[in-house]
């Protein structure tokens, strides 16, 4: 990086980027449109990369140093290609390896939302929802009051699950494709028979319960905020 834009990063003109995992991007592509109106409608100016970047979550977490280090590399350089100081993101397993290997900030999206409330509007008589925990968010990230006050705004009434918040169990989608059986049996158990509505804030979990789940409307919290 030249002399003239560090100067320009340490008085605050870095570039802000919007960074999809890549189960939103390619598997889900009506997510990534989702967040992508949601985020125009705070009128923050958010750059929006040509390449696609993986934070390397699922390399970092199977013990592939070696691989995951060339993909940080990749990342860091092209961030600095681009005066890139702060990256917002959907993905609970993203954010915790943004933050915890990269030294950027890293903004969730539910904190990105529940900042910016104003722009999310409200209804009346939505009802009940469910909420899951995605393992990663309340344990690593100690985030579970923000998907809940984004909701309540919208105009739901967030009910809780057996476990729930730093105590959430596990759905199973990280199994599915080694042990599709248990990772169904995780699910099953993780989500009571009582519930018939529920909402999640991972891709990966909302793929894999939107599948499992009979009887459950699920969805990903960008589908109740558009």
């Amino acid at each position: 990086m030249g002399f003239i834009d560090r100067i320009k990063k340490g008085l605050g003109f870095g570039k802000t980027i919007y960074v999809p995992d890549c189960t939103t991007k390619f598997k889900c592509p009506e997510l990534y449109a989702n967040y992508k109106k949601l985020i125009a409608r705070t009128g923050i100016e958010c750059l929006e990369l040509d390449t696609h970047v993986c934070s390397g979550d699922v390399i970092i977490d199977s013990g592939f140093q070696d691989i995951f280090d060339e993909v940080r590399q990749k990342n860091l350089a092209l961030f600095e290609k681009y005066n890139v100081t702060t990256i917002i993101t959907n993905c609970p397993e993203a954010f915790k390896t943004f933050k915890e290997y990269y030294d950027i900030e890293v903004i969730h999206i539910t904190q990105f939302l529940t900042k910016n409330m104003n722009t999310i509007g409200t209804m009346q008589g939505l009802g009940e929802i469910y909420f899951h925990d995605a393992c990663s968010l309340p344990r690593q990230s100690m985030l579970t009051l923000e998907p809940r006050s984004i909701l309540e705004h919208r105009g739901y009434t967030v009910k809780e699950l057996p476990h729930h918040k730093e105590y959430t169990l596990s759905c199973g989608g990280y199994l599915l494709d080694h042990q599709p059986g248990i990772a169904k049996a995780c699910a099953k158990q993780c989500i009571p028979p009582t519930v018939t509505s529920l909402v999640v804030a991972s891709p990966r979990c909302y793929l894999h319960l939107k599948a499992t789940l009979e009887g459950v409307d699920v969805k990903e919290l960008s589908e109740v905020l558009v």
